[in-house]
């Protein structure tokens, strides 16, 4: 600040202006980037949900329905846990 605070008044004003759109810029990028992660977040919670309701569905059928990878799939199903009556998973989580 004290660099810009030195300039003359016309390079003060446009310094003060790209600072300002650089921040402003930095926000929107900040904002758009919530907004996707709180729309992968809500697409989790439903596909955790839907998957306790529905444990029968396979990891590919999951994947094509709710437009994630099937290794986000797979991550799902560590959380719901190695007890869950599913017979689809035979195996408990690597992380068991």
């Amino acid at each position: 600040m004290e660099l810009i605070q030195t300039l003359p008044p016309p390079l003060e004003q446009r310094a003060k202006t790209t600072y300002e759109q650089i921040l402003e810029e930095g926000i929107e990028k900040g904002i758009q980037k919530g907004i996707e992660i709180g729309r992968e977040e809500g697409i989790e919670r439903m596909l955790l949900v839907f998957m306790q309701k529905n444990p029968g569905w396979s990891d590919e059928q999951l994947s094509a329905v709710f437009e994630v990878s099937v290794d986000t799939v797979r991550k799902m199903r560590r959380l719901i846990g190695p007890f869950e009556c599913n017979a689809f998973v035979l195996e408990a989580p690597s992380d068991f």
